[in-house]
């Protein structure tokens, strides 16, 4: 991480070679360097960042690429920020920790509402400009996938809205619930889901996690008080 950019590392080379696509075609139709993926500290800028998932969902050409990409979620793909969710108790403390540290890695924050009935994950693009509907769609699913990982069991979220897509249908069989659009993009979860443990809780690695994860947070902060 560094300077106001948002975190690329190899590990987002993996995924792309998981569903299927060689990184080098992707970074050539984005206009990236090729050896992006392999650089210390790689980091891209909002705008660098969505035409990264524009060339992705170019070389794929299928509006049902949200679902391929959140299925082939696995622990060996996250940043440390979302390593540090896995590992945490359950999905509310995961959610919380998220929104510490997601600026870290995508342009977004997250707006996490817990109430005796329900979990309402909120994701806020506000701080750039409008991100590809896809990359919307991306964040709403990876929080089922999240706990649905992390249980070992089949999660059903309570509902989930986000952007106009072609893959509605698609999410809906993989949510287990009709996916819905408007304007308020949200996922809610039960309360008893929500506190689920995760059967990958570790606390001694989220110790282990925090203090970088902290320290790169406040590398953020400084190097975007100086742009």
């Amino acid at each position: 991480m560094s300077g106001h950019g948002f975190s690329v590392d190899a590990r987002l080379a993996l995924l792309l070679v998981d569903i299927g696509l060689p990184p080098g075609n992707v970074l050539r139709r984005a206009g990236l360097p090729g050896d992006l993926f392999s650089r210390v500290d790689a980091a891209l800028s909002p705008e660098e960042y969505y035409r990264l998932w524009n060339a992705i969902e170019d070389e794929v050409g299928d509006p049902a690429l949200p679902v391929l990409i959140v299925e082939a979620l696995s622990a060996e793909v996250f940043d440390v920020a979302i390593f540090s969710a896995l590992c945490s108790r359950d999905l509310n403390a995961a959610a919380l920790r998220v929104q510490k540290f997601k600026p870290l890695i995508a342009p977004l924050r997250l707006g996490v509402t817990i109430t005796k009935r329900a979990t309402t994950i909120r994701p806020d693009w506000s701080a750039a400009s409008p991100p590809p509907a896809g990359l919307e769609l991306v964040e709403l699913l990876f929080w089922v996938r999240l706990v649905r990982l992390a249980t070992r069991s089949h999660v059903v979220p309570i509902s989930v809205v986000g952007p106009e897509s072609e893959a509605s249908a698609v999410c809906s069989e993989y949510l287990g619930v009709s996916y819905s659009t408007g304007s308020d993009h949200v996922v809610r979860f039960s309360a008893r889901d929500a506190e689920r443990p995760f059967l990958t809780a570790n606390e001694p690695m989220l110790q282990q996690f925090e203090p970088g994860l902290r320290s790169r947070l406040e590398d953020l902060k400084i190097g975007r008080a100086h742009v």
